[in-house]
């Protein structure tokens, strides 16, 4: 299981990319997307960090790989 929020270093994730509906099918198990409602330091998150199918940037929240 994976504590939120991530520390500081791990890139958060928006969940999308540049364009409107590039979502995720996996944001809402993801820890870098949902760890940015509980953050309390201001971090900067970036596009869609799975770029590829392979989805390495997945942090899943039960901390299992898919």
């Amino acid at each position: 299981m994976i504590t939120l929020p991530l520390p500081k270093e791990i890139n958060r994730c928006l969940g999308h990319g540049e364009k409107t509906r590039e979502w995720c099918d996996r944001l809402d198990n993801c820890a870098r997307h949902v760890t940015i409602r509980h953050d309390l330091a201001y971090t900067t998150p970036c596009y869609r960090a799975c770029t590829t199918d392979s989805m390495a940037a997945y942090l899943p929240m039960d901390g299992e790989a898919a």
